[in-house]
């Protein structure tokens, strides 16, 4: 449903350190929505989660807070 929120008002990006965890199998953070991420999220990291979906906190939770973990360590 991303195509239908990219048209909202604008708001100011979000300048601070940020990280998205996809699922591999999800479709909600794909590429073609990459430069209006950046755009709004300067700062941001991605780590995606292979084998997972949309639930990717359910699905692979080991996975995620690996993620998590490595991110705030940096």
């Amino acid at each position: 449903q991303y195509p239908h929120i990219v048209g909202w008002e604008k708001i100011p990006a979000w300048d601070h350190p940020a990280l998205f965890i996809p699922g591999g199998n999800s479709p909600y953070v794909s590429e073609q929505y990459r430069d209006d991420l950046l755009a709004q999220f300067p700062q941001a990291r991605a780590h995606v989660i292979a084998g997972a979906g949309h639930w990717v906190h359910a699905e692979k939770p080991d996975a995620v807070l690996r993620a998590i973990r490595r991110y705030l360590n940096d």
